[in-house]
């Protein structure tokens, strides 16, 4: 893709360069204004509960100093047994909330007692999965705490229809003022909201050239994968919906988050000119985490490991000419599957925003490419002919270069491929024939010569060779040992 200097597309891009940053900060804050409710709330966290569970699946609590209660770190509460009992103490004057309620989040069921006494239910907590009946997956319950110093809270919990295994089960839980709206806050995704702001702003500056240029096209398309997946990942400000969907909402942020990887790929693929096959390899490999491994969790890790592992492998064989920019590619790829396989429970919830930021890292470099070219000077095809003479001098013949579509050699003679069809034999060597014209004529093949304004692509066929397509359609054979050269000559001149 050529664009010209002075054409009114890029002026206008270039009007836009200089402001453009300040429009994405002024969305992003406009993006976070909308969906922040500023208002204040204070939020107990569960590491100052001091928590004790008991592994007990009646309808009654242990008695207060039974042997069954054990002292229960915060951080484990996700992934006890499927029935307990959870309980701590309270104190009025401790907790510094106006009318305190208990704040439970995640794919559970759930009573709540204090003193003994009922005060709410998320869903209702049974023995078995027959027993238990699925409620929201958030849940604010006022603890309409007695007059006295001290209370205590006991929770019943049960969670059998996760549809998803091994399930985190605890999302949030917590003390926090009463409210009728037991939603996520928006605050909770500030970061998403935020990060949302950025990528739709890039994507609006990125769009009006993106459909010209295969690669821009691929990282755009990243771009909105990411958004998908983080979209579903912040459903719950809007949707308080019931805890067995938390299976569906978790496999649309897999795809999500799956497509953005096996996008950013093939983005690098057409980028460096690369083969295709490792992109379907990768595929395949992505699909069968999904279907051989158990839980969203690690499903996501491993299929998102498998596709940033995929794209570092194609990165490797990027043209020795484009090894720098392929480096500094692989430094902005590589913490990504180290973070998936080091730590896959937690990365389905950090996942979405991981790789929209690098969405918005590669977003961001497409569109500074964009914008900054400079507004004046020669085109590449002006700068060409500067250079270049106009015509091809054989056998006291001149054939205007830009009618010549490749060259074959023929024993002592050179044969030319003309764009009308027409061909013709002249006395001459073809290594000759390209010194005349050595930036516009490559040799691809030990018998075979092109004129690289004719050239699109170079392809990939079966036992090793390779072919370049030109743009009538028809196909050079290219001999291995000029592979490279052709694959820099193609992405130099794009």
């Amino acid at each position: 893709m050529d664009d010209t200097n002075d054409s009114p597309e890029h002026t206008r891009w270039a009007t836009i360069s200089g402001g453009w940053p300040i429009l994405l900060l002024a969305l992003s804050l406009a993006t976070a204004w909308l969906t922040l409710d500023l208002g204040p709330e204070r939020y107990v966290h569960p590491a100052l509960l001091d928590v004790e569970v008991a592994q007990a699946t009646g309808a009654h609590p242990p008695p207060q100093h039974s042997a069954a209660w054990e002292r229960a770190r915060w951080w484990e509460l996700s992934h006890l047994a499927q029935a307990r009992w959870l309980r701590f103490t309270l104190d009025r004057r401790d907790l510094r909330l106006t009318a305190p309620a208990l704040a439970l989040s995640g794919p559970f069921s759930a009573q709540v007692f204090v003193d003994g006494q009922l005060r709410g239910s998320k869903g209702t907590p049974g023995r078995s999965a027959a027993a238990e009946q699925p409620g929201p997956i958030d849940a604010a319950i006022n603890l309409d705490l007695p007059k006295t110093e001290r209370a205590v809270v006991h929770i019943r919990l049960s969670a059998f229809h996760a549809r998803y295994e091994p399930a985190r089960q605890f999302h949030a839980l917590g003390l926090r003022n009463v409210t009728d709206d037991p939603r996520r806050r928006p605050d909770n995704y500030l970061l998403g909201m935020t990060q949302a702001g950025l990528l739709l702003a890039l994507l609006v500056l990125f769009g009006g050239w993106a459909p010209r240029d295969p690669p821009a096209r691929w990282v755009a398309l990243a771009a909105a994968a990411a958004l998908v997946a983080l979209s579903a990942e912040c459903c719950r400000i809007w949707i308080n919906y019931p805890y067995p969907w938390q299976g569906v909402r978790q496999g649309v942020v897999w795809a999500g988050l799956a497509a953005c990887g096996l996008a950013l790929a093939a983005y690098v693929r057409r980028r460096f000119e690369l083969p295709v096959l490792p992109i379907a390899i990768g595929a395949v490999l992505v699909l069968i985490t999904f279907i051989a491994l158990s839980g969203a969790d690690v499903r996501t890790a491993s299929g998102i490991a498998a596709s940033l592992a995929l794209t570092l492998v194609l990165l490797g064989q990027a043209p020795s000419a484009q090894r720098n920019e392929a480096l500094r590619f692989a430094a902005l790829l590589l913490p990504w599957p180290v973070i998936a396989l080091t730590n896959a429970p937690a990365f389905l919830d950090n996942a979405a925003y991981l790789l929209i930021s690098l969405a918005i890292s590669l977003l961001a470099i497409e569109t500074h490419n964009r914008v900054s070219r400079p507004a004046a000077g020669p085109t590449r095809e002006q700068q060409t002919a500067q250079r270049q003479p106009a015509s091809l001098a054989l056998e006291g013949q001149r054939l205007a270069l830009r009618d010549v579509v490749s060259l074959q050699a023929a024993g002592n003679y050179v044969e030319v491929s003309l764009c009308d069809g027409a061909r013709g034999l002249y006395r001459a060597s073809l290594s000759g024939a390209i010194e005349q014209a050595p930036s516009v004529l490559l040799r691809v093949h030990r018998s075979y010569a092109v004129n690289l304004d004719r050239a699109r692509r170079l392809r990939s066929r079966k036992g090793s060779r390779y072919a370049l397509e030109l743009d009538d359609g028809s196909e050079l054979p290219v001999g291995r040992s000029f592979v490279t050269a052709v694959r820099h000559s193609l992405s130099s001149r794009k």
